[in-house]
Order: C-alpha cells, then structure tokens, then sequence
C-alpha cells in the first residue's frame, strides 16, 4: 500500500521485493550486509517504484542526521555572512544547515540548542551571546560536535574567533595616538560575557600608566535604548573635549554614527570612532573611519570547515582547535 501522497514506503518496497523491511533497512545503510540476490531484488524494487529513502530518518536510525544547526545571536552584519558561508560550505557536500536566532537571549539560545540536539543534527556552530559558558561547556561533552564562533568562552570545543583582546590594543592605541582623546567610551555586549572582558583587559593594556583618558564602559548595547543613551554620553563630552568611541561589533559601530548624526551633524567632526567593522563599514557610512575590519566568510567557512572534520573524519577525540580570524586595520591602507 502506498502512502497517501502517492510516495512509495519502505514497506512497499519491501512487499516488491519478497523480503523483509528490515532487511531493506539494512541495505540501505549498507547494501554489502545483505544477501547478493536479496539486494538485487531490493535495488530493482526502488528502481521501479522510484522510492526516495527518508535521508532523515535514516540519520535518526544511525544515530546522526544529515543537517547542521546553527545558533546565532542576530542574522545582521557579521552573523548574516558567516551564515550564507557555512550554509554554502555545507550545500556543497550535500548537507542542509538550519539556522536559529536567538536574539542575544541566553534563554532563547539553550532553547534551541536543545531542539537542534533533540533533531539529532550532525552538528552544531553556536555564536554565542556570552552568558552561557556552563552550558556550552556541557552541551560540548555530548555526542554532537560543537563548534563556538566568534567567541571566546572558555569550552571545551573548536573555536574560530577573533583575538579580541589584541584587537581592543590595537585600535586604542592607535586611537589614543591619532586623536589623543580626553574620555574614552567603550561600545560593548553584555558586561559578563568572556569577550567582553577580553576587551576591556586590551584597552586597559593599551592606556598609558598616568594622564591618560577617562574610560567610560557601556553595556548591553544590544538592548533597546542603550545605544541612544552612550551616543547621548558621547555628546555631552563633546561639549567639554574630544571623545573617542571605540566599538566592539560593527552594529555599535553603525549605530553610533547614525545617533550621533540624528543628534547633531556636527558632533561627527567632533568624535573620534574606532570599532570592529565589516568590509563594506566605512563606505556604507560615508566616514573616514578607522577600523579593524573582520572576514565573516573565512570565519563561516573555518567553522563549518572544522565542523565537517569533527563529524565526518574521526577526529572527534582530538584536543579543541582555535582559529583565529584574521583582521586588517583600515589605518594602515
């Protein structure tokens, strides 16, 4: 009997070739595990009523599917890339990638990793908020390999991220050099996440040991209101000296120039701004920024590229990896 959309089953390819479903399941993890002339009778079945095997259901019964998931905190800017790159990778070799956003909500982000563990996926690239590092520590000790990007949470698994502690020295001193500022104002995620605390230890690395600027951290800019509030600090210190903006996602960066442009066209000539960019930043903005611009691409393309080795090439009990994605200080062109 067939199902009623028409589709062949396995029971019906079964029935065809007079042996038993488990003995098509079998061949279709494994034609040698089954008797010549049963396999032949198995093959000719599918071949005539053109059966599609479940590739789904078949991973289930293996133990693994024959998708990816992918866990990020937004599908803007640097997540929005590194996305279409692992998609791609993985397209390639025949594997779909289901992508979830998780808005920067640790809550929302277990959430899905564990929905993606209960689809048993062949593996999973989580970019994470930062407020997480207990349970990706332990969702990292479980059968499917894990991969964090563009993080720097002390887990036990493959890592591609930027060195954001050096990156935060380079662009302060660089700032500090080229705009000798009087305060200092630091565009960040959330104030307990590990990058962010990676951050601050390289601008305080890059500070002078006396008469430097006054450093002002500003969390959360994620958050609703946030961002308006520090560009809204930045202006008053405007009125009083030279600010600089250092700004640790290319999203703070953008929208730094855009409050600062809705408050008053002027305070951009005022400001000096510093940040983590993408390739496209300083022309989209229209600014002489300087930067540090970040490769999304290689960084997707590292993390499903270390992905597909733990998955498919036996080296899910080697020691974690980390890959460090390269920058270029728009300075220095």
């Amino acid at each position: 009997m067939r199902q009623q959309n028409g589709k062949a089953t396995i029971r019906d390819v079964a029935r065809l070739a007079e042996v038993s479903v488990s003995s098509v399941s079998r061949y279709l993890a494994d034609p040698g595990s089954v008797r010549a002339y049963s396999a032949y009778r198995i093959r000719d079945a599918i071949r005539q009523l053109g059966y599609e095997p479940n590739a789904f259901a078949q991973g289930l019964r293996q133990g693994r599917g024959h998708t990816v998931g992918m866990v990020v905190p937004n599908l803007e800017f640097f997540c929005a890339k590194a996305c279409r790159a692992v998609s791609d990778y993985f397209y390639e070799r025949g594997q779909a990638v289901f992508v979830c956003s998780s808005d920067g909500d640790p809550a929302k982000e277990q959430f899905f990793i564990r929905q993606l563990q209960r689809q048993r996926v062949a593996g999973l690239i989580v970019s994470s908020c930062g407020l997480n590092p207990v349970f990706l520590e332990q969702q990292a000790r479980q059968d499917i390999p894990l991969v964090l990007l563009d993080g720097d949470d002390p887990v036990p698994c493959d890592l591609v991220s930027v060195d954001y502690q050096e990156a935060a020295r380079r662009m302060t001193e660089h700032l500090l050099q080229a705009a000798q500022p009087t305060h200092l104002h630091l565009l960040l995620g959330e104030q307990a996440a590990a990058r962010t605390h990676l951050c601050e230890a390289g601008v305080r690395n890059a500070l002078p040991a006396a008469g430097g600027p006054s450093v002002h951290s500003h969390y959360g800019c994620r958050r609703e209101g946030r961002m308006p509030a520090a560009a809204a600090r930045v202006a008053r210190d405007a009125a009083r000296g030279k600010p600089g903006v250092l700004a640790f996602e290319p999203e703070f960066l953008e929208q730094t120039v855009v409050q600062l442009n809705q408050q008053d066209p002027a305070l951009l000539g005022q400001v000096a701004l510093s940040g983590m960019a993408m390739s496209n930043t300083c022309d989209k903005l229209g600014a002489g920024l300087s930067c540090l611009v970040q490769d999304a691409a290689w960084a997707g393309v590292t993390a499903a590229q270390a992905l597909h080795r733990r998955i498919h090439e036996g080296a899910k009990n080697e020691p974690p990896q980390v890959y460090r994605v390269p920058v270029r200080a728009s300075w220095d062109e």
